[in-house]
């Protein structure tokens, strides 16, 4: 079995499979082979028309659906990025307290509103 850390030495941030240089990686495919999808549907790049066996607009949806979800994964990495940022952030804030690191806490309390 592991070695069990103190609380002082408990890893702090997020805790994912993949990095977000990984996921930059991971989502790049996506992203190039949709633009290339699309703009054979726009008819940019110039394509043998006996060799499309689809409508012109289903390739233009299908690439950019494809596109899409290249950008989905470039976002998730984005936002990862940004959240480590503020816990190295927080972690220089409050040193003692790991409690306030994964999110950017009010300390002045909790108010309602009126």
């Amino acid at each position: 079995m592991g070695k069990r850390l103190r609380q002082s030495q408990q890893p702090v941030g997020i805790h994912s499979g993949n990095s977000p240089k990984k996921l930059l990686l991971f989502g790049l495919p996506f992203v190039g082979i949709g633009i290339w999808i699309t703009l054979n549907g726009l008819k940019v790049v110039e394509v043998d028309p006996q060799s499309v066996k689809a409508p012109y607009w289903l390739l233009t949806t299908a690439g950019a659906i494809f596109g899409l979800g290249g950008l989905m994964i470039w976002n998730m990495a984005l936002q990862q990025i940004f959240r480590l940022k503020r816990i190295a952030k927080n972690v220089t804030r409050y040193p003692r307290n790991l409690a306030m690191t994964d999110y950017d806490w009010d300390t002045n309390g909790y108010c309602p509103p009126r």
